[in-house]
């Protein structure tokens, strides 16, 4: 698997607000958004992958798979190698020198690109779970008085 195979940031984040805020995470996960930075975090068993959304559509997702065979720690590779300059945001880079993650990919207009190519064994399985929502069709069936979302939020 590589950075590629992942879903598009958009249909990512959204799909991972909505089933955090429904409480849907997979069972002893846990997830938290921070607001300030823009920053989505989930944790499931010793696995963790944060995101975060940066503006024009971009995104950077970055993490790492307690399974996996080869990251970007093992490998001594700096994941920010490469890198355009957005995508190492103070958030990012902040993260980046206290976790030291396995991956780290970004997303523009093109699709995923990475700088930890081949470091990603398992990260696709920790995300799909990530994936079981549907937020256009979400919005699509809470036409005007058909439905609440109990935070307030559409």
């Amino acid at each position: 698997m590589e950075a590629d195979d992942l879903a598009s940031a958009d249909d990512l984040w959204w799909s991972w607000a909505v089933l955090a805020d429904a409480g849907l995470l997979p069972e002893g996960a846990t997830s938290e958004l921070d607001t300030d930075e823009h920053v989505m975090h989930y944790r499931l068993g010793d696995s963790w992958a944060s995101m975060q959304r940066i503006s024009g559509g971009r995104a950077v997702i970055w993490g790492r798979v307690a399974e996996a065979t080869t990251d970007a720690v093992t490998a001594r590779i700096d994941v920010l190698a490469g890198a355009p300059d957005w995508a190492s945001s103070d958030a990012v880079w902040r993260s980046i020198r206290v976790t030291r993650p396995g991956f780290l990919a970004w997303y523009s207009r093109d699709g995923w690109d990475t700088s930890t190519t081949g470091m990603f064994d398992g990260v696709v399985d920790l995300l799909a779970p990530l994936l079981r929502a549907d937020p256009p069709a979400r919005r699509r069936r809470a036409a005007p008085g058909r439905g609440r979302c109990r935070t307030g939020r559409a």
